[in-house]
């Protein structure tokens, strides 16, 4: 009991903190104004690790290269303990080194895609209920590069724009084909 707790516990920090490495990664690749209250606050919560990284790895044009390390590297972190814990069976069958940066590699696309999901949800939900907020505009333009592609191909019928819809499901079915691949990447 306690070693799921503990489990638990860590997944769900390392979690965030990878989340909140990818957002800060995409908001800077998007070029969000720092004054928003979302840019300010995944900043503020990142600030801690980006800094140190910054001096060591320098940023490669317009990419971020030490938010997507620190991303990186909560997961790696992730998977190692739960190696070490005995939570990964297939650690012992398989190179260890190989099978901790796939599950990593894995646990970064699956965080990107329910943020992908997160995004999308708060994006239109603000847009019935507070299409003004200062949030909107931010989440606008981080979802447009998707809707506008869904939307070559699924225009909006009147009122009614599926594309949010369609891009979700989207997102779910790649992390059900993820789940299959890679089972055990939690």
């Amino acid at each position: 009991m306690l070693n799921s707790i503990f489990i638990f516990l860590i997944k769900t920090i390392l979690d965030f903190l990878a989340a909140n490495f990818l957002l800060r990664f995409y908001l800077q690749r998007i070029q969000a104004p720092y004054q928003n209250p979302l840019s300010h606050s995944v900043i503020a919560m990142t600030n801690f690790a980006i800094k140190p990284l910054r001096r060591i790895i320098p940023s490669l044009g317009k990419i971020d290269t030490s938010s997507l390390l620190a991303a990186f590297l909560s997961q790696l972190i992730l998977y190692s303990t739960l190696a070490v814990s005995g939570n990964l069976p297939l650690i012992s069958t398989f190179s260890k080194g190989a099978i901790l940066l796939l599950f990593s590699l894995v646990g970064l696309v699956k965080i990107s895609l329910y943020l992908v999901m997160i995004v999308l949800i708060v994006y239109v939900i603000l847009g019935w209920v507070a299409p003004h907020n200062p949030i909107s505009e931010v989440l606008n333009t981080m979802t447009k590069p998707m809707l506008k592609t869904v939307r070559k191909y699924v225009p909006p019928v009147n009122f009614l724009d599926l594309s949010p819809l369609i891009v979700g499901i989207l997102a779910q079915i790649a992390l059900i084909v993820m789940h299959h691949l890679v089972p055990l990447s939690l």
